[in-house]
């Protein structure tokens, strides 16, 4: 496989970079403290986007981020049903 030359790829998407977006004022790498350690990110006082860093033996189990989703659905499901079990008992 041939390597992606970053330069080209980065011009090539600066080409494709709508006129009306302008991050002039814009900070690099503002968020990216608050994505590796999995927090919150909150715009305008609203959640936007929780990321979460999986190690690597657990992200090799899952193939995209709605695998991983419905597994921890359903674990939650699991956890409230024993939860409800041994608050019956």
């Amino acid at each position: 496989m041939k390597p992606i030359n970053t330069n080209k790829a980065m011009e090539e998407e600066d080409d494709c970079m709508r006129a009306e977006y302008d991050f002039s004022n814009g900070v690099r790498g503002n968020h990216a403290a608050a994505y590796a350690k999995g927090i919150e990110v909150r715009v305008d006082g609203e959640p936007r986007v929780v990321m979460v860093t999986l190690d690597p033996d657990v992200a090799g189990v899952f193939s995209n981020s709605q695998s991983v989703n419905e597994a921890l659905r359903l674990l939650i499901q699991v956890a409230k049903r024993a939860l409800d079990f041994q608050k019956a008992s």
